[in-house]
């Protein structure tokens, strides 16, 4: 896993190589407030995430996320398109946590639908 990161990593244009980012698609919900919605967790790196649904809340709002195995911080949207937006957490992800959640997500996929695309 830490060797396809590496890979993805230098293939990527100089100014995206500071943070890795791991393509994905799993279920995620939103607490914006007193309000849930739920969402499609696209990538995720150590410093943030992106997120697709069709109730986002908007750029600047500060929420929560949760995902089933990862505890993630509290972040705020920093951009907004469509149905799209990028989360900046207010606290790292260590690699420690995000690389056996990955794993553990392939691997359930793999038994139960589409394998998790890296």
């Amino acid at each position: 896993m830490v060797a396809l990161i590496t890979r993805k990593l230098v293939s990527q244009p100089v100014e995206r190589r500071a943070v890795p980012r791991v393509e994905l698609r799993c279920d995620a919900w939103i607490k914006d407030g007193d309000e849930f919605a739920a969402a499609t967790l696209r990538n995720i790196s150590a410093r943030g995430l992106q997120l697709e649904g069709d109730s986002l809340p908007v750029a600047g709002a500060t929420i929560s996320l949760f995902v089933e195995g990862l505890n993630i911080p509290a972040g705020q949207i920093v951009w907004r398109k469509d149905n799209l937006a990028g989360v900046e957490l207010q606290q790292d992800l260590s690699w420690a946590s995000i690389i056996p959640w990955i794993r553990g997500l392939s691997r359930s996929e793999m038994t139960s639908g589409p394998p998790v695309v890296i």
